[in-house]
């Protein structure tokens, strides 16, 4: 039999926000799992203050979709829940039947002259 053997990487990324000397700002990936700080992805450079949070973002679901994260959106959970219910047209009880058959409840409730149960 072989060996079961996994490769696991780390991934530290973080977002940096750094002046260059002309005055705008850089929005830059720095990638970690290495030891070593090395540039991932330059998103992208502004001076405008909308547009450089607008590039945050933008890095912020670069590196989610880099290492595969997935997030689970519970701000709007209960109107989702909301829209849950109000989808249910119909509610079905479910019990016996379902489990061991219309065969069996014939058997036992109601046998017949027929019936392999009868003496």
């Amino acid at each position: 039999m072989g060996v079961l053997t996994a490769d696991f990487w780390l991934w530290w990324m973080f977002i940096r926000i750094k002046k260059n000397k002309s005055g705008v700002i850089s929005v830059q990936v720095i990638d970690k799992s290495g030891g070593k700080y090395k540039l991932a992805k330059t998103i992208g450079s502004s001076a405008d203050a909308l547009v450089i949070k607008n590039l945050v973002e933008e890095a912020e679901l670069w590196i989610q979709r880099r290492n595969g994260l997935i997030e689970f959106d519970f701000a709007g959970r209960d109107l989702q829940l909301e829209q849950l219910i109000s989808s249910i047209r119909q509610i079905r009880i479910a019990g016996i039947e379902l489990l061991l058959g219309k065969l069996l409840l014939k058997l036992v409730l109601a046998p017949s002259k027929t019936s392999c149960l009868k003496n």
